[in-house]
């Protein structure tokens, strides 16, 4: 018996999480044959299941909201230290910061509610997700630029669903 014929046999034996652990092991790797000879010793089943688009927007929508509140928080951690540092130092490049932070977090806001009125999606489902629902929340921003860019951003995490499926 051939060396690899052995280790497909082995393949065999181990449970889903341990091949799932060697297939991943294996992708990073760049180990094609390993992950092929992985797959093929993987058990095969025969599934009703839902809607595929249902299912990716459903994904979507939950990942609309950890990113959301990712970069929510994120940006509240940054201003919290630039407002800090400011009040420390009085330097006026904390002081920018600070204020490019606010715009960010306005027009971050500004760009969800957008997204989930185009979508047709509760915008407290998603803030409650990202566990900011009792933040503010603002109806307009002046930096028209960050705003469209949030917006691409977000609306990229639908939008991928339109196109999987």
């Amino acid at each position: 018996m051939t060396t690899a014929a052995r280790v497909d046999k082995l393949y065999s034996k181990l449970s889903p999480e341990e091949l799932a652990g060697l297939a991943f092991e294996a992708t990073v790797r760049g180990d094609k044959a390993e992950h092929d000879a992985i797959l093929a010793s993987v058990g095969k089943r025969t599934y009703v299941c839902l809607d595929q688009r249902f299912c990716g927007l459903l994904t979507a929508y939950c990942d609309l909201g950890m990113f959301y509140g990712v970069s929510y928080w994120k940006n509240r951690a940054h201003m919290a230290y630039a407002e800090t540092l400011h009040e420390a130092t009085g330097d006026d490049k904390s002081k920018a910061l600070r204020d490019h932070l606010l715009d960010s977090a306005i027009a971050m806001d500004v760009a969800l509610q957008a997204v989930c009125a185009k979508m047709n999606i509760d915008v407290l489902a998603v803030k409650t997700v990202a566990l900011c629902v009792d933040e503010a929340s603002f109806s307009e921003s002046d930096k028209s630029e960050l705003v469209k860019e949030y917006t691409d951003l977000f609306a990229g995490f639908i939008a991928w669903t339109k196109n999987a499926v």
